[in-house]
C-alpha cells in the first residue's frame, strides 16, 4: 500500500535523500521546507513540494491540512528540519539559543501535534525523528545543539508512553557525523558569535576535528536508508543508532564514567 509521508527540512541533505527514496519505492510524498519555494528534483521524481517555516504555527497548520484535504490520511511524519548552534554556553547570546531551541525542539513538537490527531483517528503511523548522538553524549562547543538534542529525545520518549496504545510508533533515528550541509551551516552561525579568548582554543580545535570527520562520513542515504526500514516496520526499534562512529560514542557512553569521557573528548580535540 501507498503510504502517504510528510517530510521536513527536505530540500537537501537526509530530508532530500529521505524523500526519493521513500519517492523511488513508490509512496506519496509531501515535502517541506524554508529554504525554497519548491523543489524541481523532487517534483521530477513525483513529490509535492511546498515552503513551509516549521517555526510558524499558521505555515505548519496549513502544510498538514493541505495533505490531509488532498489524502485523506497520513501515515509517517519525518521530523528532520534542524541546524547547529555551535559556540561556548558562555559566548553564544540567549537570543540565538532560543532560535536553536525553536527550531530543533519546538518545531518537531508543532508538526507531531499536527499530525497526532489524524493518526489516532487512524489507529497508526509512524513518528519519525531524526535526533542525533549529541542528544546522549555532549561535547563542549556544541553546547546548544546537545541542549536542544537531549531535550527532544526526552519528549519523544515520554511521548511514546503516551502513544503506545493508539497504534502510533515513535521512532528516534541518531545519527554521528554524516556528510550534509549541517556544519556549513554551523560555521556560517559560528561565525556569528564572539569567541571569548578561554573558548578560543577549543572552539578551533572542535571545528578542525569536525571538518575532517564530516568530509569521510558516509552521505544522507545511510540515515535515509534507516528511516525507510523503520517506517516498513510494524514494531520498529526506539532508537537507530548509524554510522560506526554513532555506535561508538554511545558504546563509550554506556561503559565509561563522565569525567573519562569527558578526557576523551578533549584527547579527540587535542586540547
Amino acid at each position: 500500500m501507498k503510504k502517504v509521508v510528510l517530510i521536513t527540512g527536505a530540500f537537501s541533505g537526509i530530508g532530500k535523500a529521505t524523500a526519493k527514496r521513500f519517492l523511488k519505492e513508490g509512496h506519496i510524498v509531501y515535502a517541506i521546507d524554508f529554504r525554497a519555494k519548491s523543489d524541481k528534483d523532487l517534483e521530477k521524481l513525483g513529490g509535492k513540494t511546498l515552503y513551509t517555516d516549521v517555526r510558524n504555527d499558521k505555515q505548519v497548520k496549513s502544510a498538514v491540512k493541505k495533505l490531509i484535504k488532498e489524502q485523506g490520511r497520513i501515515d509517517v511524519l519525518v521530523n528532520n528540519a534542524g541546524y547547529a548552534q555551535y559556540g561556548s554556553l558562555e559566548d553564544v547570546t540567549m537570543d540565538q539559543a532560543r532560535a536553536q531551541l525553536e527550531t530543533n525542539t519546538f518545531a518537531y513538537a508543532r508538526l507531531i501535534k499536527e499530525v497526532l490527531p489524524h493518526m489516532r483517528k487512524q489507529k497508526s503511523g509512524h513518528i519519525i525523528n531524526v535526533t542525533s548522538t549529541a542528544g546522549r553524549a555532549a561535547a563542549g562547543i556544541i553546547t546548544w545543539y546537545n541542549a536542544s538534542k537531549f531535550a527532544l529525545e526526552g519528549l519523544l520518549d515520554a511521548l511514546r508512553q503516551e502513544v503506545s496504545d493508539l497504534g502510533i510508533n515513535v521512532v528516534m533515528i541518531e545519527p554521528g557525523f554524516i556528510k550534509t550541509d549541517l556544519y556549513r551551516v554551523a560555521w556560517q552561525h559560528l561565525g556569528k558569535v564572539k569567541v571569548t579568548r578561554p573558548y578560543r582554543k577549543l572552539t578551533n580545535a572542535l571545528k578542525t576535528d569536525f571538518v575532517k570527520r564530516a568530509k569521510r562520513s558516509p552521505t544522507g542515504e545511510v540515515i535515509a536508508n534507516a528511516i525507510y526500514k523503520a517506517s516498513r516496520s510494524n514494531n520498529p526499534k526506539t532508537r537507530y543508532v548509524l554510522p560506526m562512529d554513532g555506535k561508538m560514542f554511545m558504546f563509550l557512553k554506556w561503559i565509561m564514567p563522565d569525567k573519562w569521557l569527558d578526557k576523551i573528548f578533549r584527547m579527540m580535540f587535542k586540547v
